[in-house]
């Protein structure tokens, strides 16, 4: 699945900023428990989330009453999957988890730390009017500087991303 390659390098490099937007957005819902799905194939990523929940439980970012504020709590269990392209799909999921019916991606939770650390009117003046905000790419293949990339959208054209970004085509 595409977006595995960019969520997985998220849930390596900065586990907290998916648990500070999950938090945000189950204080916002009103959840009290939240699960982050990932594949079996990627137990790496799994251990990783499940270290950043147990320090998140340390700090008091997690648990009861978080941050002092009562009647915020909140659960985040690690739930590894059989994995599947269809889990990818958020009904597919649902269903893979057998739960709830409020689903997000990994970029989308940790946009939500943005948000409210800029402020919406700020933060909506990344990319273009009508298309705001930061997008992942992740390219790979046959191009000089594979990656992942940040970038505001419809700022670029996929040639610009290929040229400019990543350096071009590799020849041959």
């Amino acid at each position: 699945e595409p977006g595995t390659f960019k969520d997985r390098y998220i849930l390596h490099q900065d586990p907290h900023q998916l648990i500070e937007g999950m938090a945000i957005a189950a204080l916002a819902v009103g959840a009290k428990v939240a699960y982050i799905y990932i594949r079996e194939e990627f137990p790496q990523a799994a251990t990783i989330c499940e270290m950043a929940i147990w320090e998140a439980h340390q700090k008091g970012f997690l648990g009861r009453n978080i941050l002092g504020k009562e009647g915020f709590d909140l659960e985040i269990y690690v739930h590894r999957g059989a994995g599947a392209y269809i889990c990818g799909e958020e009904t597919g999921l649902i269903e893979s988890l057998e739960g709830t019916p409020i689903v997000n991606n990994v970029e989308s939770l940790c946009h939500v730390v943005h948000i409210l650390r800029m402020g919406g009117a700020e933060y909506a003046k990344l990319g273009t009017p009508n298309n705001t905000g930061t997008r992942i790419l992740c390219v790979s293949g046959d191009v000089q500087k594979p990656g992942y990339y940040e970038i505001q959208v419809g700022t670029l054209t996929m040639g610009e991303v290929i040229n400019d970004l990543c350096g071009g085509l590799k020849p041959g």
